[in-house]
């Protein structure tokens, strides 16, 4: 299990307390996103009868070799891909371990419906011989 770095957190203006709510969770881990390709994917189903309530995203390198091109992603209700979290080149994200993170920064989050598909775009390919990533969808379920 690898440790998300408080730094890296603080550089993008979260508060690791965000994490301390009791009603805000994981509600999905998609795993082994391929950083090397060009798609876009389907990483969460909002439940029937539900709406998510999304607050961010983190984007965890699991396996990296050889990165010579940062990736740029980012994430939206289909058909939209960039509703949520507008595209970001994901800079210095290159080694396992290192964290990415889309983050609602105003009050509130973003509201996906009953029945919503969360799709991550990877707008633009890393360059390198491998570059994957677990995907943290984290916010409410109500």
């Amino acid at each position: 299990m690898a440790i998300l770095r408080g730094a890296q957190f603080a550089e993008r203006g979260i508060a690791l307390d965000r994490f301390a709510d009791p009603l805000a969770a994981i509600l999905t881990v998609f795993e082994d996103l391929d950083l090397t390709a060009t798609s876009t994917t389907t990483i969460y189903t909002v439940p029937t009868g539900k709406t998510a309530i999304i607050l961010g995203c983190l984007l965890r390198i699991k396996s990296a070799n050889t990165v010579t091109v940062d990736a740029a992603a980012s994430l939206g209700i289909n058909p939209s891909t960039t509703d949520l979290f507008a595209a970001e080149t994901l800079v210095g994200v290159q080694s396992i371990s290192d964290v990415w993170s889309f983050w609602k920064d105003t009050s509130g989050g973003l509201v996906a419906n009953s029945a919503d598909l969360v799709d991550l775009d990877v707008s633009v390919a890393a360059t390198a011989t491998t570059l994957t990533c677990d995907v943290f969808v984290i916010g409410l379920l109500i």
